[in-house]
């Protein structure tokens, strides 16, 4: 019985309940954002909000190209801090340049993207190209702390996350 309650109570299992505590802490926080802005917007532009988030989504995926799973994946097995701070810094470099292409894409062709979505709202696309890849960023840290097994940074970094969400839409 004892070496149950010892192996519950390991660091790991702690480090676990408390990843698992903070990434519903914050993805509650993030839901009840979308929540009030659902009210907040109304239908019409609740849907014009949602074809943006839609669209900040998919960027968000087109810009990590399974680069954040290679973090996770060999910055760990590194034993020199030089090299996965090497690593680190030439993925980011990947995705800044990734994400002003990007940028540069959706500024240039907001019209075109209008015109093939069949959506309207040229500022949405333009926001979500310019303003939303900061989420990439966010995830990028995200994944450095857990490559580190910093997980209550990592907890931290994701409820703030989920904190700033919530503040800005009881700010609309």
């Amino acid at each position: 019985m004892e070496n149950i309650l010892k192996k519950y109570m390991s660091l790991g299992f702690k480090q676990t309940l408390f990843t698992i505590i903070g990434n519903f802490l914050g993805t509650g926080l993030a839901a009840i954002a979308i929540i009030l802005i659902s009210r907040f917007l109304g239908p019409e532009k609740f849907g014009s909000f949602s074809v943006g988030f839609s669209l900040v989504l998919i960027l968000i995926r087109i810009n990590e190209i399974g680069l954040n799973t290679s973090i996770l994946r060999f910055t760990p097995t590194m034993e020199k801090n030089s090299e996965k701070r090497n690593t680190y810094n030439y993925i980011l470099s990947i995705k800044i340049l990734i994400s002003l292409c990007l940028v540069l894409i959706g500024n240039v062709f907001t019209v075109q993207i209008s015109k093939l979505m069949n959506f309207s709202e040229l500022n949405v696309i333009r926001l979500a190209f310019t303003l939303g890849l900061a989420t990439t960023y966010y995830e990028h840290l995200l994944s450095v702390f857990q490559s580190l097994h910093k997980f209550t940074e990592a907890v931290i970094v994701n409820a703030i996350q989920g904190l700033f969400k919530l503040v800005s839409a009881l700010s609309l």
